[in-house]
Order: structure tokens, then C-alpha cells, then sequence
């Protein structure tokens, strides 16, 4: 009986406790729900950014396919890796029909500074600079002549720009950035030709090798940051 008569105490005292300190000094009342306040801010579960996925609009456009994957690393740093892959064929097999295609697969991965307070900001928003690295191959063809090749993308710089598209869709931003670098590619060109069996067949030309140095490529990319909870208690 003795257990249960001090449970019952100490459960009236916890309910009219307050409301007695209320009666008595509002100031210690006050004191006691700000600290409870602040413990229940401390240890609520928070959300973070993991990760971002990106597609360059520019080249979506153009039907080129892409899509990239950023990671934060702390707050002033982060990686990135893109992956470009259209594969599109249109082969109709009529000698009034010639084939067209665009046939890339490239990989590129870049490391990126976000310059400015990053306590103030959102990740991965900010001015930025990068140095990247790509490598791909491709199959490029219009009206039956094409080119056939290999290209290596040996160094680059980036510098752009990202900010969130409004206060209400936090998980949204865009980045606009531009890319300058070495362009190198050995190439084979072709021409395609109709034969007996009714089918279009490209007959290699020549080969050769193209380089450029300069401006090798624009974004204009909508960026989504999926945010998830984190599994210790945070501030809010």
C-alpha cells in the first residue's frame, strides 16, 4: 500500500506544483516552462541534406540525357559526379530514309568550393569554383555521315553560382555554371550506304584528332535536395 499512497503524492504534486509557483512567484513559474521549452527543442529530431540530384536543363533540351549526384562535404566542400547518356537511333531502313543518331556515354567528376559564411547559408548554395575530370565515347551521326570516337576531357575548371528557388520549397535550387578545359578526341568518320540486304551500313572515311581548349560546357540545372531525419535530436 505504502508504494502506491507515494505515487499518488508525487503525481498531485507534479500536477499543482506549477500552478502553486504561479501563485506564488510567476517568475519561478516562467523559469520552469522556458527550461522545459529549450529540452524539448534540444532533443527534436532534425533534417538533413545528404546528398543532391541535378539534371542540366540545358541539355535536356536537346534530348541529351543527364543527370548528376553532389555530396557535401562539411559545408565549404563538396563532390560531384555527372553521367550523360543519350542513345537515340533513328533508322528506317529506306533508301529515301537516312539515319540519324546521338549515341553518348560520359562520365565526369568534379571537386567544388563553396566560397562565403557556410553557417548562413543553405548547403550548396553560394558562388563556387571546381576542378573536374571526364572521360566518354560517342556515336554521332546526321543525314548518313558521322563520326564514331573517344574523348578524354584531361582538366578543367568550373565556376558558377546556386540559390533556393523560394522560401517555401526548400529542397529546390538552381545552379548555373560554366566549364572551361582541355577537349581532346580521337575520331572516325563515316558515311552510312544502302545496300542489297536493305539495311543502312557505315563505311568508314578516315580517322583524325580534335582538340580544343576553351569553353567546353554550360548548366543551367535544377537541383533537388531530398532531406531525411536524422537520428539524433538537434535544435531546431
Amino acid at each position: 500500500m505504502l508504494p502506491n499512497s507515494l505515487h499518488h503524492l508525487y503525481k498531485s504534486m507534479t500536477r499543482w506544483l506549477p500552478l502553486l509557483l504561479l501563485a506564488m512567484s510567476p517568475a519561478a513559474y516562467s523559469q520552469i516552462v522556458e527550461q522545459e521549452v529549450i529540452e524539448i527543442i534540444e532533443f527534436a529530431p532534425t533534417k538533413k541534406n545528404y546528398f543532391a540530384l541535378k539534371t542540366n536543363l540545358l541539355f535536356d533540351a536537346i534530348t541529351v540525357l543527364n543527370v548528376e549526384i553532389e555530396v557535401p562535404i562539411k559545408r565549404s566542400w563538396s563532390i560531384a559526379g555527372e553521367w550523360i547518356f543519350p542513345w537515340w537511333l533513328h533508322d528506317k531502313d529506306k533508301p529515301n530514309k537516312k539515319p540519324s543518331r546521338l549515341e553518348v556515354l560520359c562520365g565526369t567528376l568534379e571537386g567544388r568550393y563553396w566560397f562565403g559564411n557556410r553557417e548562413q547559408r543553405p548547403l550548396l548554395t553560394g558562388w563556387f569554383v571546381g576542378l573536374f575530370s571526364g572521360a566518354g565515347l560517342y556515336d554521332v551521326q546526321w543525314k548518313a555521315k558521322g563520326y564514331q570516337g573517344e574523348f578524354f576531357l584531361s582538366a578543367g575548371a568550373s565556376v558558377g553560382y546556386a540559390h533556393k528557388i523560394s522560401k517555401r520549397h526548400k529542397s529546390l535550387s538552381m545552379e548555373y555554371s560554366i566549364s572551361i578545359g582541355h577537349f581532346r578526341s580521337h575520331y572516325r568518320k563515316y558515311e552510312a550506304y544502302f545496300f542489297d540486304d536493305y539495311k543502312w551500313h557505315p563505311i568508314r572515311q578516315n580517322n583524325g584528332r580534335f582538340s580544343w581548349t576553351g569553353p567546353v560546357k554550360a548548366k543551367v540545372s535544377l537541383v533537388w535536395m531530398p532531406r531525411f531525419k536524422s537520428k539524433k535530436g538537434g535544435r531546431l
